[in-house]
């Protein structure tokens, strides 16, 4: 018998939703690329055939945290193979800027160290403050394929060994070009407005698969369309 203790215990631990798969068709690159970033989640899921909630390593640039669930963050065992890790950008970029959020679950993270191309003199140390709060580095206009990320150091405390992040983001340089005729209308490129002269072109990149993740999806991104159809002096029929 599952009484109402054990009902709100579920509830707390399953989160009241889950992030799209296949929200997008495509994404264009804004100034934060980390989203680009490829990162072998095998390594932090050994002999499984997807990774698992919380060592996804993709939950870094998910632009969730641990307020609203513990299954979009990452946590990392404190094992030295795991402690440190490999991303590929999808081509060179001229990093100006980096921002973590560090997660404070567990053991705290109070150091990092950042390699570009696998450059010894281009490692970087951090010092991270032991908080659950956004913390923003500049970077000296580093040209990078790949970063190499390794968590130096951390605050001791009671309860598992782990240590976590909930995101951490990338800014990349863009030209003044760039920031006066690109406009995301979201934090990542699947919706953008161009503005050309008086007038302007709106990419909508919102994919309409078949067949929904989730059903709801189709309803709200009827909803999605429809509202910028409506804003540009159109309509959606029904």
């Amino acid at each position: 018998m599952t009484t109402a203790s054990d009902k709100n215990a579920l509830a707390s631990y399953i989160p009241p939703f889950d992030y799209c798969l296949d929200g997008f068709s495509y994404v264009v690159d804004l100034e934060d690329v980390a989203p680009f970033l490829q990162i072998d989640w095998k390594k932090f899921n050994p002999g499984k055939d997807r990774p698992i909630f919380d060592h996804d390593p993709h939950n870094l640039v998910n632009g969730l945290f641990t307020c609203e669930s513990w299954h979009f963050i990452f946590q990392i065992p404190i094992q030295p193979e795991l402690l440190e890790w490999d991303m590929a950008l999808p081509r060179d970029e001229v990093l100006t800027e980096f921002s973590v959020v560090p997660n404070v679950s567990y053991k705290r993270i109070t150091g990092l160290a950042l390699t570009f191309d696998n450059q010894p003199q281009s490692t970087l140390h951090l010092h991270i403050a032991p908080n659950n709060c956004k913390q923003t580095f500049p970077l000296p206009d580093c040209r990078a394929h790949t970063i190499h990320m390794k968590i130096t150091d951390w605050k001791e405390s009671a309860g598992a060994e782990l240590v976590g992040i909930d995101n951490l983001w990338f800014r990349a340089k863009r030209s003044s070009a760039f920031s006066s005729k690109v406009k995301p209308l979201l934090n990542i490129g699947g919706l953008i407005k161009y503005p050309q002269g008086q007038g302007g072109i709106i990419l909508g990149q919102v994919n309409v698969p078949a067949q929904e993740q989730a059903a709801q999806n189709a309803g709200r991104k009827q909803k999605i369309i429809s509202t910028l159809l409506r804003n540009l002096g159109a309509s959606l029929s029904q």
